[in-house]
């Protein structure tokens, strides 16, 4: 995971508005990031459905565990420590991710900003990291996972939730434009509070989670150009700090020829990286890669089209699927579902169904993108 160019984001604002808080995000070297303010330093945390933690890479360690790195090299920034406060590294907590690996946090409260707003809260501050992992750099992140049960730590929703009179709802919004910005990427945001209804088209469907604690759903099928997998009783995980359609090795060799019969277009497989490449002047007849969804009362449809799944590598000018076997027999949907789509996560569920739902939609062509400069 990575994050964005700090002066394509530098014109982004924020807004606090009609019990909503909204934070512009962008998707750039295929991943999503956002732009705030903790303790009064800018920081560029990766957005991440697939973790309930909101933690900063703590400057004095990164200097000189990573020497001669600066911050300046982080793209997710660093958080400074004021001078003559007390970080009680002593009394940290280790947390284990797949792709980051071990991480060693202590918890610290400090102020968070948002545009001219700014938030008491709770966060946690890196201060150690297992760099044999295969992402050995260090990166902040802004989680938005549900809690474990037994989990006390609050999360930045709930922090939010908790100030008076903020939020109408504790939920949360993502959508990334179908249609790049220049030299910006794919943007979007991410929006505490209620759904709004003037960024997608009705109807929102809603489908609820599989299991408890983390946005996973189950699946009916997977569509591609009218070709279907058979996909019932598999489980998506929807994790925006993924930046690769994970698929489960069963489905490997058929997805791919499923999106070459579709669209007319060889896929050539580089067997020694394990992944497959498309003509660029052809990407465009790649078919959306359609999943089925099951669905409160009905199957819904999420489409990934192909501006999210194909990308550009800038050093050999090829164009590639961002695609991977999944270490595990499940899907992950990675940053770029967002892309044409809008999703609103209920951890608390709705009126008739007490469980934590997602709403899904398609996004309106032209949201009207509230942020300077754009």
């Amino acid at each position: 995971m990575t994050v964005l160019a700090r002066a394509s984001l530098s014109v982004l604002a924020f807004s606090l508005v009609q019990c909503s808080v909204k934070i512009p995000i962008q998707r750039a070297d295929n991943l999503i990031a956002n732009y705030l303010r903790a303790d009064g330093y800018p920081q560029f945390p990766i957005v991440d459905t697939g973790s309930s933690e909101t933690v900063f890479v703590w400057k004095e360690w990164y200097e000189k565990e990573y020497s001669p790195k600066k911050c300046v090299d982080l793209l997710t920034n660093c958080y400074h420590s004021f001078p003559g406060e007390v970080y009680r590294t002593d009394q940290n907590r280790t947390i284990n991710f797949v792709t980051e690996g071990r991480m060693k946090v202590f918890d610290h409260r400090g102020t968070i900003g948002i545009g001219d707003d700014e938030f008491d809260m709770s966060f946690g501050l890196i201060c150690d990291k297992d760099r044999r992992g295969p992402d050995a750099e260090p990166h902040s992140l802004l989680g938005l996972a549900m809690r474990e049960p037994n989990d006390r730590t609050l999360t930045l929703l709930d922090q939010l939730y908790d100030t008076p009179g903020l939020l109408k709802s504790p939920t949360f919004s993502l959508y990334l434009e179908r249609l790049p910005r220049d030299g910006k990427g794919l943007v979007g945001e991410l929006v505490f509070g209620g759904p709004d209804s003037t960024k997608y088209s009705d109807p929102l469907n809603f489908v609820p989670i599989a299991n408890a604690g983390k946005w996973d759903v189950n699946l009916n099928y997977v569509d591609i150009g009218g070709y279907r997998l058979a996909t019932f009783g598999e489980r998506a995980f929807v994790d925006t700090g993924t930046n690769y359609l994970h698929v489960p090795s069963g489905y490997w060799k058929k997805l791919h020829s499923l999106l070459s019969n579709a669209s007319a277009v060889h896929l050539h497989e580089i067997a020694k990286l394990d992944i497959f490449t498309v003509p660029c002047n052809k990407r465009s007849m790649l078919p959306d890669i359609v999943f089925g969804i099951r669905g409160l009362q009905q199957t819904v449809r999420l489409s990934i089209p192909q501006e999210g799944y194909v990308a550009l590598d800038p050093h050999s000018g090829k164009c590639y699927l961002q695609l991977t076997r999944s270490v595990k027999s499940y899907w992950i949907l990675p940053d770029f579902a967002l892309v044409g789509n809008y999703l609103h996560f209920a951890p608390q569920g709705l009126q008739d169904y007490d469980g934590p739902v997602i709403g899904v939609a398609k996004l309106k062509r032209f949201p009207g993108f509230n942020a300077r400069g754009l």
